[in-house]
């Protein structure tokens, strides 16, 4: 979550959120700490879904990938 270069422009959000909610930036936050702040959910929620994290393959698609 902190580290992904492919996600920087999510990140960047992320985190300037967490500074303006809390006044603390990337470095001070530990990732746990940031999802478990209810100040933080609305940003942590837009986070995961503008970058896909933990999002499962639909089983359509793999059943393709098995069978082909």
């Amino acid at each position: 979550m902190k580290e992904c270069p492919e996600w920087k422009p999510q990140q960047k959000i992320l985190w300037a959120e967490g500074k303006k909610e809390k006044g603390r930036w990337k470095g001070r936050w530990k990732v746990r700490d940031l999802r478990a702040d209810a100040g933080c959910t609305r940003a942590v929620l837009d986070f995961l879904s503008s970058t896909d994290v933990g999002r499962r393959v639909p089983a359509e698609v793999l059943n393709l990938l098995r069978y082909s």
